[in-house]
């Protein structure tokens, strides 16, 4: 599983392995295992690649700013991102609930 947008980036910046692992201050063969083997960058990393390469970095690795949540939670996720405020109703039903008939006023 190559890594083609970093290589095509790489190509378009006229860097090659050697010269963006000095750059980025990493180990040749680990840059050259960012392109072969599809693994991906810490993200201190990845941050000084997009930088070098002049793109966003979840443009050259996209796996980590991929969404995890499952479909089913996604709704629930939106909803709570758009969310304006959260309250809680609980305490307010609790408190019809206990003082239901009686002439107790809660505080």
């Amino acid at each position: 599983m190559a890594n083609e947008a970093l290589r095509v980036a790489m190509a378009e910046a006229g860097e090659t392995v050697e010269s963006l692992a000095e750059k980025v201050r990493v180990d040749p063969k680990t840059a050259a295992r960012w392109l072969a083997s599809g693994r991906i960058p810490h993200s201190r990393t990845r941050v000084a690649v997009a930088k070098v390469l002049r793109r966003e970095a979840a443009d050259l690795c996209p796996e980590p700013f991929r969404r995890r949540d499952l479909p089913w939670f996604r709704p629930w996720a939106e909803l709570e991102q758009d969310a304006i405020s959260l309250r809680s109703y609980q305490p307010l039903l609790a408190t019809r609930w206990c003082c239901a008939g009686r002439s107790v006023t809660p505080p």
